[in-house]
């Protein structure tokens, strides 16, 4: 998606507008512009400021609940998903989002049910949390991925570092040349870049934050997001 999908969309937007572009991604949007700003540099020049919100890079230590149970058992849980020839995980699921609509909206009894799994997913924020759009929150919470945007983000928190995707050693050596997968090179990234976080985000640490903000060339702007609990959808 960083190195085809996302350049695709700046080469539109620049050529129905004649301007730069002005990127705003949270989460995988901000993976996907580091992908392309590194592996694809001549893609800065068409950036004219990228926004990044709760940026996912380095992946230390997250302190989700769920993330600490599964990465453990990542790579086991990868081999059982290939051998049952399962490609795409959590698909949308429209029963699922009319139960949300018909468990989750204001004045159910089932209600609290809904802020717990909210809660679950992004971290407890109750301050901030509309419970009136819960039924809108959780009928997207379950939206589709592929298989292997999920493991490799598991390869990049039990590695410590943000890398191409590792197919082993035999397989790194056709694509790659070498038999490790290459970090993504940051310094390739001269657009200006802005990071925007909170400290109660339970899946970025401040440490990968901080490493982050470290290796790009070109950051106009790192900040914080008060209050202290502010998570990792807040953002949205």
């Amino acid at each position: 998606m960083g190195y085809y999908d996302i350049p695709a969309t700046v080469d539109h937007i620049m050529a129905t507008t004649g301007e730069k572009v002005y990127y705003i991604g949270h989460s995988m949007g901000t993976t996907m512009l580091f992908v392309m700003t590194s592996n694809r540099p001549e893609y800065n020049q068409k950036i004219r400021l990228a926004i990044s919100l709760a940026p996912v890079a380095f992946l230390w230590k997250p302190s989700h609940p769920l993330l600490k149970a599964i990465i453990p058992a990542s790579k086991q849980i990868t081999n059982a998903l290939d051998k049952a020839g399962i490609w795409e995980l959590f698909p949308y699921n429209r029963k699922f989002a009319d139960l949300a609509g018909t468990l989750c909206h204001d004045g159910t009894p089932t209600q609290h049910l809904c802020v717990l799994a909210y809660f679950l997913a992004y971290g407890d924020d109750s301050e901030r949390l509309n419970k009136t759009l819960l039924p809108v929150y959780l009928s997207h919470l379950i939206a589709g991925t592929s298989k292997k945007t999920v493991e490799h983000y598991a390869q990049i928190i039990r590695s410590g570092k943000f890398q191409e995707f590792d197919y082993g050693p035999v397989k790194n050596m056709e694509y790659y040349g070498q038999s490790e997968p290459p970090d993504y090179n940051l310094k390739n990234i001269s657009a200006p870049m802005s990071l925007h976080y909170g400290t109660g985000d339970l899946i970025v640490s401040l440490e990968g934050i901080q490493h982050l903000s470290d290796e790009l060339p070109h950051l106009v702007a790192l900040s914080r997001v008060q209050p202290p609990s502010f998570n990792h959808i807040d953002f949205l």
